[in-house]
């Protein structure tokens, strides 16, 4: 080999060893090709630069050093083996190692066979000279079985050729190596002499440690649990020693430990595991003749810092040992805190790789960032999922404390000698309790029981087990008290918390609940009514008692009369038809659907698909056999009126069909399409009869009249034309028709619109024709068909209007828009209002029913078409108080002529005036705004008080006058009042006093004076039992029946009236501070206060029977009702715009409320009315919810 190749194999070294390890052969192959000599000594070269016991961080030898350290391979081959070195004959070589190599030899004085470590060349550096040197000073001063004893040490001179060297790179390196000399061969004249250390130690015949657990000898099984303890406690013992003696091995690993052994019996594999001192027993036996010898204690360190100094130093950060085996504080790098509890370390790593034949932590193949992470962080696998299995038996939680003590990371908590590892893993072989387990008491009794449990078996007898017995069992029985006592409490603690959970979620959901419906009712108040439903049947379904909701419910139906809503499963619904008997309800929709509902029981009773796309107009015919519809796709289809089964199908309309409609007698069939013409057809076989080219743009309505002698046409080109059917009939069919003979059937052309025409309808009496431009015209003209003139010319406020119908009277029109449903009177065409506020492209009214009929981005709605639904005015002068009988079936209202009507109810039809006694003794005349009106009990009478100052008692059958009063006070709704059974009556009186009556004799019995204040209103608890007096004063005063004093309570400021609920419980007081006051009548204690009129509030009665619900009424024109329970307003009514409700009363089923303004207007209000329409929509939303999620 020369020069050049000496310099391609370090350059090529030099490369190779910067790269990953796993390129590195590859690298070298391709650098070398075929010299596979080269390439085999840079590998070796390579394998020993990555050599585990070299230290880790130092520099990596010179080229030199390792070229050289190649040529002494080849000189100490086993093809060139020395034959002495020293005093000893070498017999073969054991081992190579990266810092040397061991030789068996024999010693010739004494005569004994030995192992012999020569240090390598190429590793004698200063430093590893000083570890050599040291490693034998240590084997030499430990003396004990199981370390490996030394039994000389020195320099051996080895002669060589002379070394050829050559320059490269500003240094001299060794080209070739001469082999040793011959056997019995002289040395050659001025051959070198190699001066290499070593020593001789004792030869240990046996293998490795983990090699001798899993095979300790021909025809042996491997270890069970047991020997592998004891033979583990064996090396402990060894390495206390050598602590004792101030050495710290820092590189044990099972490499480092050999076994010397001679055959012994085993225990069969599979044997079932000894315990107790069986086991430490049986390990004894076992192991009689083994005996684990540690070795290598090159990486060695003294416990003393003065023999450190004098021998070597180990720098910071640099990591001495094998890193699988190192402990944290090793890895680390800091030799300050490395001691003998590293070795303890070390020994548990050892007992995990015994008992799992697995390293605790993976170290293969990772940088040594990776390798000092997962020591120092990390924690190995629990034993018992990685253990053997059968080969050791069970590993139960004391081995897996033993090693969990043993690989402990803080140093503190590991054990502080190998000797304590020793002594407790000797401990678990003699089933004594263990220092790793000490703080568990239960732990070191099992172990002491399972100990004697043969003595105490054999001792005790039948007595002791009677008393262990009773021991057991009143242990157990505390036992069993405590964990019965401990679940009670759990169970408590976890129902506890379950309650509270649930309360909670419970007060977030109400919470959540009452905001919907908040937003539900001002959407409502804002003219949202689509979207307020939603809310709150949202809020309804979920909580379906809940008050809040369902009041809510009722005020949206009285403000928006949605009767019912239908759950159509046709799209968008487009056009809707009724029947001529108004059972069945046609529906059409965008998905080319027909649906047929039943209207009486809102159910769905058949479906079919007639058309391919959208489906824009459907027509009922008047003998209740036929549907048609008019589809985009051209066609006319004809169905069966009660299944919705197709009959027919008419190829009609190129570019889509638009409109159709029955003639009266069911006869004929026009339509309207986008071809620009009007086809008339025969129903009866689908025969065409006319084409006419009716229009110059596309033909939106065709409409036949009521007595169906004409026809009224719709288009795009701005126009209506009015036609003359059997005109039109006579047209026929031919392609090359005269227009002349058009011209003869069209009567007239209705001009005006500024846009595209889209809607048509007649009046049911045919005078008039209603027609509807949406885009830019928005408007409706209404022409007299007989003259063709424009009669009126209505704006619609809020849009472009899509369609239009008239009331079964004609009075009224509905034009149905973009964004709401407008009314209009026919006889001045007076803007009425709007019923609702939704897009509408359909719309009928229904005559059996007056309800309208719309199709609604929503769906299809049932509306109550009256502009007041729910509301009944009595007129102007009608009334400035009310007062409902007993039964409800009587209203009476106070005039300002001092009369008293008597109305019929519900009607509101006059039945009874009642004239005051004009012979009474003139009093001043007072206008006063309320003027006090009330029944007694029994309905029989009727009591008011008259400007006049007199209060009057009138028989309600006869109309007589029976009893007057004078000095009556009047400003208060409630100067009157009756007792539960009728006996008793009171009145405020206008010189500052309440006086109380028995029967009709209008004797007074007692006064209950008022000094200093006027009298305004007095009330009787439930029972009868009590009275309760407001004055001017801020003081509420409470009264026994006979007229004695119970107390009094200060309101927040000055009440207008009292009033009991059903129960007696809580006091309603009303005041000028705009709220009403709730109060307790047995504590006297306020309970709530109850806020939102923006005005005084007049008066407040309870609803009949419920304690809970309150109404009130108020300066501001609203009677507003309250939960008391929940302490909210739950529904708000605008009986009055503008004015006071100064007197309100709720009838005595709840049914109705009745009101009467400053102006003397009275108004009724149908509760039922918004119960229907809660009950006619509660099927489509709970529908609508389910198929859409909450």
């Amino acid at each position: 080999m020369n020069a050049e190749q000496f310099q391609k194999i370090e350059q090529v070294f030099q490369q190779a060893r910067l790269r990953p390890a796993e390129q590195r052969e590859a690298f070298v192959a391709q650098a070398f090709g075929d010299d596979a000599p080269a390439r085999q000594r840079v590998m070796r070269m390579l394998r020993h630069d990555a050599q585990p016991l070299a230290t880790l961080d130092a520099p990596l030898a010179t080229a030199a050093r390792l070229l050289e350290e190649e040529s002494l391979r080849e000189a100490t081959s086993a093809a060139a083996m020395p034959q002495r070195i020293g005093a000893y004959r070498i017999l073969k070589v054991l081992g190579e190692g990266g810092f040397g190599i061991v030789y068996l030899a024999e010693q010739e004085s004494p005569r004994r066979t030995v192992a012999l470590k020569v240090l390598r060349r190429a590793a004698a550096t200063p430093e590893l000279m000083r570890r050599f040197e040291y490693e034998a000073h240590v084997l030499g001063r430990l003396q004990h079985p199981g370390i490996a004893q030394i039994f000389e040490a020195g320099v051996a001179e080895i002669p060589l050729d002379p070394l050829r060297r050559v320059p490269i790179g500003g240094s001299t390196i060794l080209t070739r190596t001469a082999a040793l000399d011959a056997p019995g061969e002289a040395p050659r004249a001025q051959t070198p002499l190699l001066r290499l250390p070593f020593y001789a130690m004792e030869y240990i015949r046996g293998s490795n440690l983990l090699a001798y657990a899993d095979a300790p000898g021909p025809g042996r099984t491997p270890l069970g649990l047991a020997e592998r303890l004891e033979l583990l406690a064996r090396v402990c013992d060894a390495l206390q020693h050598a602590h004792r003696h101030g050495v710290i091995h820092r590189d044990l690993k099972p490499e480092n430990i050999l076994v010397a052994d001679e055959p012994e019996a085993q225990p069969g594999e599979g044997s079932a595991p000894e315990e107790g001192a069986a086991a430490l027993s049986s390990a004894l036996r076992v192991l009689q003749h083994a005996t684990p010898k540690v070795l290598d204690f090159g990486v060695a360190r003294p416990l003393s810092d003065g023999e450190q100094s004098a021998t070597f130093q180990t720098l910071a950060g640099q990591l001495i040992g094998t890193p699988s085996y190192m402990s944290p504080e090793q890895v680390r790098g800091d030799w300050r805190q490395v001691d003998t509890r590293s070795d303890v370390y070390a020994l548990g790593v050892i007992l995990y790789q015994l008992l799992t034949n697995r390293l605790p932590y993976e170290v293969t193949g990772r940088t040594i960032p990776e390798i000092i992470k997962a020591i120092t962080e990390r924690e190995p696998a629990p034993l018992r999922s990685t253990a053997r299995g059968s080969t050791i038996g069970r590993l139960d939680g004391d081995i897996e404390a033993i090693v969990s003590r043993a690989l402990a990371k803080d140093v503190s908590r590991r054990y502080q000698s190998a000797a304590d590892l020793a002594a407790d893993l000797r401990r678990y072989l003699a089933g004594e309790p263990l220092e790793a387990k000490r703080d568990s008491a239960l732990h070191i009794l099992k172990k002491n029981l399972r100990r004697y449990r043969g003595a105490l078996t054999a001792t005790a007898a039948f007595v002791l087990l009677l008393t262990a017995f009773a021991v057991w069992a009143s242990w157990q029985a505390g036992v069993n008290h405590d964990l019965a006592e401990m679940a009670r409490r759990s169970e408590r603690l976890a129902l506890l918390a379950r309650d509270d959970a649930r309360a909670n979620a419970e007060r977030l959901a109400t919470e959540l609940s009452y905001t919907n419906i908040e937003r539900g009712r001002l959407l409502g108040l804002t003219g949202n009514p689509y979207d307020a439903e939603k809310l709150l049947w949202g809020a309804c379904l979920e909580r379906p008692a809940s008050v809040a909701a369902n009041w809510a419910l009722r005020e949206l139906y009285m403000r928006y009369p949605i009767m019912a809503a239908l759950p159509t499963g046709v799209g968008v619904v487009k056009a809707v038809a009724l029947s001529a008997d108004e059972q069945t309800l046609a529906v059409v929709g965008v998905d080319g659907g027909l649906e047929v509902w039943d209207t009486e029981r809102l159910r769905l009773v058949g479906r079919a698909q007639v058309h391919q796309g959208e489906v824009r107009d459907v027509a009922a015919s008047a003998d209740g056999k036929w549907l048609a519809t008019a589809g985009l796709d051209g066609l006319i289809s004809i169905c069966d009126q009660s299944s919705a089964t197709p009959i027919r199908t008419m190829a009609a309309h190129p570019g889509g069909a638009s409109s159709v409609c029955f003639s009266p007698d069911s006869s004929r069939l026009v339509s309207s399409g986008y071809d620009k013409t009007i086809r008339l057809w025969r129903v009866e076989d689908g025969a065409l009869l006319a084409v006419v080219p009716a229009h110059t743009g596309v033909v939106h309505r065709a409409r036949f009249s009521p007595d169906g002698r004409l026809i009224a046409s719709a288009s795009r080109d701005r126009t209506v034309r009015l036609w003359d059917t059997e005109g039109i009939e006579a047209i026929g069919t031919d392609a090359g028709i005269a227009s002349a003979r058009v011209s003869d059937a069209c009567l007239a052309v209705l001009s005006g619109h500024v846009d595209e025409v889209w809607a048509l309808a007649f009046s049911h009496d045919g005078r008039r024709l209603a027609s509807a431009g949406p885009n830019q015209d928005r408007t409706v003209r209404v022409w007299d068909v007989d003259s063709g003139r424009c009669e009126a010319v209505l704006r619609v406020p809020t849009g472009a209007p899509d369609a239009l119908t008239f009331s079964a009277d004609d009075a009224t029109l509905y034009a149905g828009g973009w964004f709401a449903i407008d009314l209009w009177s026919t006889a001045a065409y007076q803007h009425l209002g709007r019923v609702a506020s939704q897009r509408c492209s359909s719309i009928l009214y229904s005559r059996t029913r007056n309800q309208l009929v719309a199709a609604t981005l929503s769906g299809v709605r049932l509306w109550d078409g009256r502009p007041a639904s729910a509301m009944i005015d009595l007129g102007a002068e009608s009334g400035r108080s009310v007062a409902f009988s007993p039964d409800g079936r009587t209203l009476a209202t106070s005039q300002f002529d001092d009369t008293i009507v008597l109305r019929d109810m519900p009607s509101g039809r006059v039945r009874l005036t009642l004239l005051p006694l004009r012979e009474a003794p003139p009093l001043p005349q007072r206008r006063e705004r309320v003027r006090p009106l009330v029944f007694d009990t029994s309905g029989a009478h009727v009591a008011a008080c008259t400007g006049r100052g007199y209060m009057h008692l009138w028989d309600a059958h006869s109309g007589d006058c029976v009893l007057t009063v004078p000095d009556a006070g009047i400003p208060a709704q409630q100067a009157i009042a009756f007792s539960p059974d009728g006996e008793t009556w009171g009145l405020a009186r206008t010189d500052e006093r309440f006086s109380l009556f028995r029967g009709l004799s209008g004797v007074e019995f007692f006064d209950l004076p008022t000094p200093g204040t006027e009298a305004l209103s007095i009330c009787f608890s439930p029972d009868g039992e009590m009275i309760a007096t407001a004055t001017r004063e801020t003081r509420i005063r409470l009264w026994t029946a006979a007229g004695a004093p119970l107390g009094s309570f200060e309101a927040s400021g000055t009440p207008w009236a009292v009033r009991f609920s059903p129960d007696g419980k809580k006091l309603a007081v009303t005041n000028w501070m705009q709220t009403i006051e709730i109060w307790d009548v047995a504590s006297r204690t306020r309970t709530d206060t109850l806020e939102g009129h923006t005005a005084a509030v007049w008066g407040a009665q309870f609803r009949p029977g419920d304690a809970d619900i309150l109404a009130s009424h108020s300066g501001d024109g609203t009677v507003r009702l309250w939960s008391l329970s929940l302490g909210r307003n739950v529904a708000t009514f605008d009986v009055f715009t503008g004015e006071e409700a100064v007197v309100a009363a709720l009838s005595p089923n709840g049914r109705h409320v009745a009101a009467a303004s400053a102006s003397r207007v009275v108004r009724l209000w149908d509760l039922d009315f918004a119960e229907a329409c809660v009950r006619g929509n509660r099927e489509y939303q709970t529908a609508r919810r389910e198929s859409q999620g909450p």
